[in-house]
């Protein structure tokens, strides 16, 4: 089941995270 977790973070969670990291370093 890693791969539904994976599947949810590159499409969707992965994306806010990587855009609120980018928010946060700035």
């Amino acid at each position: 089941m890693n791969w539904v977790i994976n599947t949810a973070i590159d499409w969707g969670i992965g994306t806010e995270i990587e855009t609120a990291i980018e928010i946060a370093s700035t």
